[in-house]
C-alpha cells in the first residue's frame, strides 16, 4: 500500500554537442569522464541541481530558502527540498548511457587558461579534456510523490526540465553540454 501517490517518469538526456561530466583526473593529467560499469554517467545530484535551478526561473515565486528560519514553501523548494524544514519529494537516478564505452569513442579536447589581467596564456595551464560525442542518450528514472501538488505545478515542473534544461556538465561556454531532455510517464 502507497502511503502518497506517486509518479514515475523515465528521463531521457540526448548530447547535441560534445559533453564533459567531470570525473577526477586521469593519471595521464587528463580531466576524465563519469564512468561506471562501463558506461558514462550523468550523476542524479547533478541533474537535480540544474532542475531546481530551472524550475526557480520559471515558477513565479522568488526562494527566499535560507534566509532566516522560516520555511520557504516556494514551489522548488516544496519539491527539491528545504534545509532543516522538509525533504526532497522527488528522487532523481544517475543517468546512464546506452552504450559502453568501448562502443562509443570519446573524444580529447584541449584549451588553455588565459590570465585576464595579463591577457596572455597562463604558463602550464594546457588543459586536456575526454569528451562524451554528441548524439549519445542517457536513461534513468524519476520518482516523485505528488500527493498535494495540483496539477499545475507537475506540468511546470516538467517544463523546467525538458524546456529550461539545454546544457549540462562543464565547458558551456567553449561550446560543450548542449542537451534536450525528455520525460515519459512510466507508472
Amino acid at each position: 500500500m502507497k502511503l502518497q501517490e506517486e509518479k514515475i517518469w523515465e528521463i531521457t538526456i540526448e548530447t547535441k554537442t560534445q559533453t564533459h561530466i567531470h570525473g577526477g583526473l586521469r593519471s595521464s593529467g587528463m580531466q576524465g569522464l563519469m564512468i561506471r560499469d562501463g558506461r558514462f554517467i550523468i550523476p542524479g545530484s547533478l541533474i537535480k541541481g540544474k532542475w531546481r535551478d530551472a524550475l526557480r526561473s520559471i515558477q513565479g515565486e522568488k526562494c527566499v530558502n535560507g534566509a532566516g528560519n522560516s520555511s520557504c514553501g516556494c514551489l522548488s523548494c516544496r519539491i527539491f527540498g528545504e534545509s532543516g524544514f522538509a525533504p526532497s519529494i522527488i528522487r532523481i537516478s544517475d543517468c546512464i548511457s546506452n552504450d559502453t564505452v568501448d562502443e562509443i569513442a570519446s573524444g580529447i579536447r584541449t584549451h588553455v587558461a588565459i590570465d585576464r589581467h595579463l591577457r596572455i596564456s597562463k604558463h602550464g595551464a594546457l588543459v586536456f579534456i575526454e569528451t562524451i560525442p554528441e548524439g549519445t542518450i542517457f536513461k534513468g528514472k524519476v520518482r516523485i510523490a505528488t500527493g498535494k501538488l495540483p496539477a499545475m505545478d507537475i506540468t511546470k515542473l516538467k517544463a523546467a526540465a525538458t524546456g529550461v534544461i539545454k546544457s549540462i556538465g562543464s565547458g558551456a561556454s567553449r561550446g560543450l553540454g548542449r542537451v534536450d531532455v525528455s520525460l515519459e510517464v512510466v507508472d
